[in-house]
């Protein structure tokens, strides 16, 4: 590789972690969803199904939700949440469910840590953690 591919990939790769850096700085300060809460948890099985509600702040499309469950020493481990994709959600307060995990009741109560990215302008992603 030549010097000018050289600063081809550096600039890349630095455009890459900047965009994931904004997204997560623009979600703190102008987050697209607060409020999130559960109002309930049905199990059935081994499946817990969550109902709740939450506030979208920002007229953005939605992108993507990432789940963990977290440990005491902050170790996480992605799990899984089905869930309606077609409901596409205006501005204001928003119910959901039934949302479908294996998390335990615990789990979703006390360990859970969720970001969801939405696509707010051509830059990047916003993320916001919503819980």
């Amino acid at each position: 590789m030549n010097k000018f591919s050289y600063i081809l990939v550096a600039l890349w790769t630095f455009m890459i972690l900047l965009t994931n850096l904004f997204g997560s700085i623009e979600g703190r300060l102008y987050p697209v969803v607060t409020d999130f809460n559960y109002y309930a948890i049905i199990n059935s099985g081994s499946t817990n199904y969550i109902f709740g509600s939450f506030e979208k702040k920002r007229d953005c499309t939605f992108e993507s939700i990432r789940w963990y469950i977290e440990d005491s020493d902050g170790r996480r481990a992605r799990i899984g949440v089905t869930f309606d994709i077609e409901n596409i959600r205006a501005s204001g307060i928003n119910y959901f469910g039934p949302w479908g995990t294996i998390a335990t009741l615990n789990q979703l109560m006390k360990q859970s840590v969720v970001y969801a990215d939405h696509s707010c302008h051509p830059f990047w992603y916003t993320t916001t953690r919503i819980r």
